[in-house]
């Protein structure tokens, strides 16, 4: 999200883009819904509170799995992060592996894409604190959610990703 520079902040907040920004980490689902918006703290910390390990149906021969978020690679490699193989060279299976997983996370691109077409604040610079960004980006979450519930609004159909 694109803010005005806070007073004093240096280069803390610039981007590659050339722009001031701040990253805000959101738990995304399949149907374009944010469900946890600034878990970076608590996710890279590991204090999210998770579900334990399950079964996954019609894999029941590797055993129980642990929930996972999908992640890109400015992540560590964490137990409950998902993350693609670095390099350019991989085999096969490493190169499908990170394309299903960049499937995966177009879900969250799209949601964000969504919220920017929705409420036009995003599409320009934000003259706001972080933590007012936050707090816009978290009341716009719940209005999405409202919408969504009423009707009043109709995001894309969650696609399977059988093409993937």
């Amino acid at each position: 999200m694109v803010i005005q520079a806070p007073p004093n902040s240096g280069p803390a907040y610039h981007n590659y883009k050339g722009t001031v920004s701040i990253v805000l980490l959101a738990v995304v689902d399949a149907r374009y819904l944010f469900r946890v918006v600034d878990v970076s703290k608590t996710l890279v910390a590991g204090t999210l509170k998770l579900p334990g390990d399950r079964l996954l149906p019609g894999a029941e021969n590797l055993g129980a799995q642990p929930h996972v978020f999908v992640a890109d690679e400015t992540f560590p490699l964490q137990r409950h992060l998902m993350r693609p193989f670095p390099g350019s060279n991989l085999p096969h299976t490493k190169r499908l592996f990170n394309y299903r997983l960049s499937c995966a996370r177009m879900a969250v691109e799209c949601t964000f894409g969504i919220l920017a077409a929705q409420w036009r604040m995003y599409q320009c610079v934000i003259c706001l604190t972080r933590r007012n960004v936050a707090a816009c980006v978290k009341g716009s979450r719940k209005t999405m959610i409202f919408i969504k519930r009423h009707g009043l609004f109709a995001a894309p159909p969650a696609a399977p990703l059988l093409f993937c």
